[in-house]
């Protein structure tokens, strides 16, 4: 067995960039948007709902659209488990497009 390991020194140039001055969102009217907080409670769209609701949404938002995408953001002190719990519900509605959105640490 061989082990390589290449070393380099990045160097980098300092940029002053402007700021933007127009801002638009990057929510689409065709997804979901599902955050998990530290209690396992969930919210569509920053607006609590529960799991019955929310599988009546899904199955709805379903069958008008079958390509459905679902974005599942967990709070910073949300459980692993909560998180999945969320992830294996909207399974059960029947939606395949389901992804589990992360944010850099700053």
């Amino acid at each position: 067995m061989m082990v390589s390991l290449q070393m380099q020194k990045v160097r980098t140039l300092k940029a002053s960039l402007p700021t933007a001055t127009l801002a638009t969102s990057t929510t689409k009217p065709d997804m979901v948007n599902l955050t998990v907080d530290r209690f396992g409670q969930v919210a569509v769209d920053n607006k609590p709902i529960a799991f019955p609701d929310l599988f009546t949404l899904l199955t709805n938002r379903y069958a008008l659209n079958t390509n459905l995408p679902v974005y599942i953001t967990g709070a910073k002190d949300a459980t692993y488990g909560s998180v999945v719990h969320a992830l294996d519900f909207v399974k059960s509605a029947g939606i395949q497009r389901v992804a589990v959105a992360v944010k850099a640490a700053p």
